[in-house]
């Protein structure tokens, strides 16, 4: 009498099912990983398009493009051109960066430009501000990557003056038991008395 392995028999019969699984399984990740090359590295100028912060963008697409870390640091706008208005409920409204639009230079593609360094992210910069009026930047690196600094923004009176940025401000926090928000609060004073800026606690509400 032969004895028959059940295992066996219910893989022998489901074996060409697995079998065109699989095949099918890797077509579609080899097909998913296609797309997504053709998504990250593009094959013509990126144009960075109506945003209230391009160069964030450009920041983003940079990193992705090249996996490099490019940090990225919002600048203080104080200057009214900077800004537009944007309502946020019943006879309210709320500033908020101005839309702008600028195409990367040609030589932000690997194809071109196979490494990511200074001079290159310093060129996206340039053609940043020769395209648009907004604040400027300068670039540095460090072992952690690259990084976009504000370096000039436009005073109350439209002027480009050197930035001042937060992240440079040294603050002293007297040390107390506080909420979450308590902390967050305790910050922005800090910030306050320590910039002619200053810094304001806000919220969007949902209606």
């Amino acid at each position: 009498m032969k004895h028959v392995n059940p295992m066996m028999t219910i893989i022998g019969e489901y074996l060409p099912l697995l079998a065109m699984l699989f095949i099918i399984g890797h077509c579609w990740q080899r097909s998913v990983q296609a797309q997504d090359s053709q998504m990250l590295i593009p094959n013509s100028p990126e144009v960075i398009a109506d945003t209230i912060s391009p160069m964030y963008q450009a920041a983003e697409l940079l990193s992705q493009i090249y996996s490099i870390p490019v940090t990225y640091e919002d600048p203080i706008l104080n200057w009214s051109g900077d800004m537009d208005q944007v309502p946020i409920g019943i006879g309210k409204m709320h500033n908020i960066p101005k839309r702008m639009t600028f195409t990367m230079p040609i030589e932000a593609l690997p194809s071109k430009t196979p490494t990511l360094d200074v001079g290159l992210l310093q060129r996206v910069a340039d053609a940043y501000q020769e395209q648009t009026d907004g604040p400027r930047f300068k670039v540095a690196s460090s072992r952690w990557g690259l990084h976009l600094i504000p370096d000039q923004v436009r005073d109350r009176g439209g002027r480009f003056v050197k930035a001042i940025t937060f992240l440079d401000t040294v603050i002293s926090i007297p040390e107390e038991r506080r909420i979450p928000s308590g902390h967050v609060a305790a910050i922005c004073n800090a910030i306050n008395a320590s910039t002619a800026t200053g810094i304001h606690l806000d919220f969007f509400p949902n209606t």
